[in-house]
Order: structure tokens, then sequence, then C-alpha cells
């Protein structure tokens, strides 16, 4: 699973975990120096990067934190060295029964920039947690158009297909107004559930506004698009929501679905998901509809 399909609770887990690994990362530190101080060195563990506490959590979530923030690399990359020079030290002492100044100096100067880029990194997380829309668990307008720029972006290096495809619930403003906002929140928070879970495990939705989702289809043609966004209209279409036990609400979807491609900008490819979003309306709803 990709960060942006984690649900809010799921990014405050996570910022709480690295916080814990940031403290557990400095108790270490702090005891190889005192074994450095009181010459323990020779008791010492070698403790390999991808072994330890951090590398293990580190090499667990790297795809799905490799691509969200290039911090994540680097954190890496400083880790590895960071055990690197540890060992490096305690062979050095077990030879030697000294320690060398260099080694020592290059120790602490490369754990300061890993605990800066650690304090990035989690500042990012943190920030993330404001970019998912608090009703639905999902990306937001701003992070989902975020998402699809990064994606944009990959289309000069890689020759794949994808696709883009705007959702809206036909007719919600009628729930709104015979039920009540409280329960127009409801039933928004149960199409979108139903919708991730209609979609693959690595298609990416948003709340794009109201009740409109954008879904970004990766290494997905029109064809197989049109498959998975009709197993998904089929899907709300046999959806009723109970209110009560006498009260169901029956729910449909109309669904405007387009090539993810090089344009003039991005934002050309959302407009053309929406336009054939505004043709399946004008076509009778509950539709999918490919754009021209």
């Amino acid at each position: 699973m990709s960060i942006y399909q984690f649900s809010s609770g799921q990014v405050a887990d996570l910022s709480n975990e690295i916080m814990k690994l940031r403290l557990s990362h400095m108790l270490w530190l702090i005891s190889f120096n005192k074994d450095i101080i009181y010459k323990r060195l020779k008791l010492s563990p070698v403790i390999k990067h991808d072994t330890c506490e951090f590398g293990l959590w580190y090499y667990k979530n790297y795809k799905q934190l490799s691509d969200y923030n290039r911090d994540y690399i680097e954190l890496g990359q400083l880790h590895e060295k960071l055990h690197e020079i540890a060992i490096n030290i305690i062979n050095h002492y077990q030879l030697t029964q000294t320690v060398k100044e260099d080694d020592y100096d290059k120790l602490n100067r490369i754990e300061i920039k890993f605990m800066a880029v650690l304090d990035n990194f989690h500042a990012s997380i943190n920030s993330f947690k404001y970019s998912v829309d608090a009703l639905t668990g999902l990306p937001n307008k701003g992070l989902i158009a975020s998402i699809l720029h990064k994606e944009y972006a990959k289309l000069k290096r890689l020759k794949v297909s994808n696709c883009l495809a705007f959702v809206d619930i036909d007719d919600f403003k009628g729930v709104n107004d015979t039920f009540g906002h409280i329960v127009g929140d409801q039933v928004l928070k149960f199409v979108a559930g139903n919708l991730v879970s209609s979609l693959r495990k690595y298609d990416i939705i948003g709340r794009y506004g109201g009740d409109e989702f954008l879904i970004f289809l990766p290494d997905t043609d029109i064809v197989k698009a049109k498959k998975i966004l009709e197993r998904t209209r089929k899907k709300i279409q046999a959806l009723v929501y109970k209110l009560n036990a006498d009260t169901r609400i029956s729910l449909t979807c109309s669904i405007g679905v387009a090539k993810f491609v090089q344009l003039d900008k991005c934002y050309d490819n959302i407009n053309n998901a929406d336009k054939a979003l505004y043709q399946a309306k004008q076509l009778g709803k509950n539709k999918v509809v490919i754009s021209a």
C-alpha cells in the first residue's frame, strides 16, 4: 500500500513510530559513546545497518515511502554509512585498543546529519496528516493534485499507459436536501469506502471536492480502465445505505475516464476526465464514459 492510501490514523501511527525510532537511535549512539569512553568496545556487538531496529523498519517500508519523499533515500544512505563507521571503529579497536580520532569525528558528523534528515522526514509526515480529508480519510484535493503532478513528471522517462477518472455520486444533493448534511456525510463516507475496495491496491483515489472523487490508475490502458471502472460503477449501483429500519438510500455514480498522457499541462488530463464525467451525466447518469 502506498502512503497516499493511508488513513489519517495510519499517518499518525507512522509519525509516532518515527519518533520512537529516533529515540532508539539516540540511545544506541549514547551507549556506543559510553563504550568508547570506558574502553568497552571489545564487548560491543557488531550490528549491521539492515538488522538494527531502524534498519528493519526502513527496508520494510522502503517501497511505500521511498517514492513519497527524497529524504527517505538519503536517510538509508546515511544510516548505512553510520553503521559502517561504527563497525570500523569496533574492528580497529579490537586490533589496536585505540580509536581513530577521524573515525570518531566522522561518526558524530554523520549522526548529526542523519538526525536532521530524519527530523525533516518526520515533519513532512506530520504535514501530510493535514492533506488527508477528515471525513473520508482519502487524500484531499491539494494532495491528489500533487500526486498527479509527480506522476505527470514521470511520463517523460517512463513509457507506460496510465488513466485518470472522475467519479461523481448521482443526485447527491437530494440526499442532503432530504435527510440533512449529517446523513449526507455518512453516505459520502460509505461510498468512499466502497470505491476504495472496488479498486486495486496500487490505484490512488482522492476526494476532489463535495461528492466528487478523482482516481489515478497506473500502468493501465483505456480498455482495462473501462473494465475496472464499470466494476466500480456496478458496485456503487448495488449499494443500499441503511439509514434506519424503515429507510434505505439507493446510490449510483457517474464516471468519466481519460488517458493520462503528456499534454500542454497536467491539468489538461483532469479537464478531459471532467468533460467525460459531464457527458456521462448528460447521457442519463450511472454510466462510464471515455474521453474522446
